[in-house]
């Protein structure tokens, strides 16, 4: 009896052993581990949850992450390697959140969570779209909210303006993507095809074309001025939750919760 009296207590020492072994040795390793990442992995501890937003720089893709403190850079396959500027540039872009008051002021009017914000090419002016089914435009000199867009029937997932800042577009969990006049704040038509939530809508450079990413796997592309669907894009095997233009137009990158970027050429 007094053996396995013995034997118990030597392994629950053991074990106690290992556990303060193991809460000592894990700070040290994490250390290490974030001490020799490599080039192109910034902020990239822990490891990367699907890519919530994306856009196109000068010299890759930047994408921000489902960790809020993590970002990635995905240089273009003849990049050159970053140099301490690039990284500068890069957290700039992906703006990561930091501690502290606003630096003018708080927007209020919605009567229900924001959800997405925008500003407008010229810098005037800032768009939200929120879970009041509702789209806002702000005078950002002001403060004043100067226009509501009504139309949807559901949360307001993303919006973004066109690049000459006239038309706005807005997607919803009602599964519409709708095209706004900023000018008159009248909708001018509704983008109807994807069977699922839209997590991100885009422009492309010349205000020709519109894209949406959905969670219906696909990225829709669409004629803004005939409204047709003209292409839709499949390869992601989970919900793609965002969606970018390069800066010439012909390529787009997608986002989504299968954990990877896809890089589409689609003229």
């Amino acid at each position: 009896m007094r053996n396995k009296r013995a034997a118990r207590r030597l392994a629950l020492r053991y074990l106690a052993a290992v556990a303060v072994t193991i809460l000592f040795l894990f700070p040290i390793y994490w250390l290490f581990m974030i001490s020799f990442k490599t080039p192109d992995e910034i902020f990239h501890y822990p490891p990367v949850w699907w890519p919530h937003a994306i856009q196109f720089a000068n010299y890759g893709v930047l994408f921000k992450d489902g960790d809020v403190t993590a970002a990635r850079l995905t240089a273009e396959a003849n990049a050159h390697p970053q140099t301490p500027e690039e990284i500068a540039q890069a957290q700039a872009t992906v703006a990561l959140q930091k501690p502290g008051k606003p630096d003018i002021f708080v927007q209020l009017g919605h009567s229900a969570l924001v959800s997405t914000v925008a500003i407008s090419p010229d810098g005037r002016y800032a768009l939200s779209g929120s879970s009041d089914k509702t789209l806002k435009l702000w005078d950002l000199a002001t403060g004043r909210a100067i226009r509501t867009f009504k139309g949807h029937s559901q949360l307001v997932s993303s919006v973004a303006f066109s690049p000459d800042g006239k038309m706005i577009a807005s997607g919803s969990h009602e599964q519409v993507v709708k095209l706004w006049d900023v000018g008159t704040g009248n909708l001018i038509r509704s983008f109807v095809g994807h069977r699922n939530t839209i997590h991100s809508v885009a422009f492309s450079p010349d205000r020709q074309y519109l894209a949406s990413a959905s969670g219906d796997r696909t990225v829709g592309i669409w004629n803004i001025v005939t409204g047709q669907e003209v292409q839709v894009l499949r390869g992601h095997s989970d919900s793609v939750d965002s969606v970018a233009f390069s800066p010439d137009g012909r390529y787009l990158a997608s986002g989504s919760q299968d954990n990877t970027i896809n890089l589409w050429r689609w003229k």
